[in-house]
């Protein structure tokens, strides 16, 4: 590194910036060029150290990665806009993890659940996630590297992670399943006996917290009917007052 002053090299504050990203690049080298992925990850700190990404078993990345493919790879936090009066003394801070590994395939299905834990723990802190054999068969994983550091091969985007690998009980829901719902829940009668038996036993949170917003909307309905009813009556009373 050429700003050595700059450089942080112990591992401790290594591992702080590398749990502060959110996204890290991978860097092959393809036939027609380098070739770069962001990527969501996990990250095992013991070592050597890993990183893990979840992968379908084919695709362009898959392809370009066989059995110990050399790969670089970046990641970045914290940025900062560092002001002044003239535009060249301005400049921009942040934090960064650069280096360089080998990528591999992991075939063992227990690290294959580890793997796929880690990426899990690293974007939700709130709650533990615990994979079968069944699901760990359906992805591509993979960690190792010779400085200390890991890459991976494939990509899925959280959304499409979170749908897949999450239980029912938290899976989000799509913009249709809320508009069936709320077609539903406008039905008289059958639709009234839907909202409450989701609001009080559906196993989604969502759908679960989605019906209760109606009874907001009830409640503050039911506030207005009753404000605007004494508003009427009071106004009907004052036509009978008698002047003195």
């Amino acid at each position: 590194m050429r700003r050595q002053d700059r450089e942080v090299s112990e591992r401790a504050k290594i591992d702080e910036v590398i749990e502060s990203c959110d996204c890290i690049r991978l860097g092959l080298n393809a036939e027609d060029g380098a070739y770069i992925v962001p990527l969501s990850f996990g990250y095992a700190p013991e070592e050597p150290a890993k990183f893990y990404f979840h992968s379908a078993t084919e695709g362009r990345k898959v392809s370009m990665i066989g059995s110990g493919t050399k790969a670089g790879f970046e990641m970045d936090s914290a940025h900062r806009l560092g002001e002044a009066e003239l535009g060249c003394k301005h400049t921009y801070f942040f934090k960064s993890v650069i280096g360089t590994g080998f990528v591999r395939p992991v075939e063992d299905l227990d690290e294959k659940k580890r793997a796929l834990t880690l990426i899990m723990a690293h974007y939700r802190k709130d709650r533990a996630f615990s994979f079968t054999d069944e699901q760990a068969r359906t992805v591509l994983l993979d960690g190792r590297s010779n400085d200390g550091q890991g890459a991976h091969l494939r990509r899925k985007t959280m959304n499409d992670f979170e749908q897949q690998y999450l239980p029912e009980a938290y899976r989000p829901l799509s913009p249709w399943a809320y508009f069936g719902l709320s077609i539903l829940y406008a039905v008289p009668f059958v639709g009234w006996i839907f909202l409450i038996a989701h609001a009080v036993a559906s196993r989604n949170i969502n759908k679960r917290n989605y019906a209760r917003s109606f009874f907001c909307i009830y409640i503050l309905a039911a506030i207005l009917i009753l404000l605007l009813s004494f508003a009427g009556l009071r106004l009907d009373l004052s036509q009978f007052a008698v002047p003195m």
